[in-house]
């Protein structure tokens, strides 16, 4: 089994990093089994809920959270959990341009530990042009930096947050956070441009084993976004390790 826990919404309607390929081609040329719905926008969620009904089997979701209308946005995910439609909400501080320890937003904090649903923000600084699919501007100062995320850990040591791109340009501070709070999980998202990107030049398949080799591999998941299964089939690690990393992982952190 194969969970793909890093999909856009957006990639239902071409897979922008499998050469805008239909979704579907990608789940059977991949052979995944399940796949994330990450949704930016209530159009996006309302478009999830109604996949994921659909084909309840194939998708979940990770639900957009408007933090402008707090309630209201709390009382359609805990619906949505009820229903078993999302199991997980994605943030995006630095392009809604908020501080991911405002005390404004702990209410949201409250009820993802109350629910146990995971929270994916986007981590680390990315260079996103004008052209970009959200067509928003980054804001580098609410990117969301280590320091901040490790104020919400220690006020909420139970909060599964999930460390999107092994934590990018942030990646070490992210893994000793990581390495204090046993609830966080790192994943495997966009790793090629930080790769390229990166100096010294970073390998990919050292870097993942290098982030399993500090926090065990029942804390690392797999995600797509230009790294597929056959980046973590190759892996100098044991099979047992593989599969947790490819599915199992993800079946206990999202429930599933």
């Amino acid at each position: 089994m194969i969970v793909d826990t890093h999909c856009h919404y957006w990639s239902l309607q071409g897979v922008p990093y499998y050469n805008n390929a239909p979704l579907e081609l990608y789940l059977k040329e991949q052979r995944i089994d399940k796949i994330s719905l990450i949704c930016m926008n209530e159009k996006e969620n309302e478009g999830m809920c109604r996949q994921v009904r659909a084909h309840p089997g194939t998708y979940f979701g990770i639900a957009y959270l408007d933090f402008n209308r707090m309630k209201d946005s709390l009382t359609k995910l805990r619906a949505w959990v009820k229903e078993g439609i999302v199991k997980g909400v994605k943030l995006y501080p630095y392009f809604e341009h908020f501080d991911v320890d405002d005390r404004a937003i702990y209410p949201f904090y409250e009820t993802a530990v109350e629910l146990g649903l995971p929270v994916l923000p986007h981590m680390g600084w990315v260079c996103m042009d004008e052209d970009a699919s959200c067509h928003r501007k980054g804001s580098y100062r609410h990117t969301g930096f280590p320091v901040q995320y490790g104020r919400v850990m220690e006020d909420f040591p139970a909060l599964k947050l999930i460390v999107s791109h092994l934590g990018g340009n942030y990646y070490y501070e992210f893994l000793t956070m990581a390495e204090r709070f046993g609830s966080m999980i790192m994943e495997t998202a966009w790793l090629p441009d930080y790769c390229m990107r990166h100096y010294p030049p970073l390998d990919m398949p050292g870097w993942i084993e290098h982030a399993v080799r500090f926090l065990g591999p029942e804390r690392v998941m797999y995600a797509g976004e230009g790294v597929f299964p056959q980046d973590i089939l190759r892996l100098d690690l044991p099979m047992a390790q593989k599969s947790l990393i490819l599915s199992q992982n993800a079946v206990r952190y999202f429930g599933l």
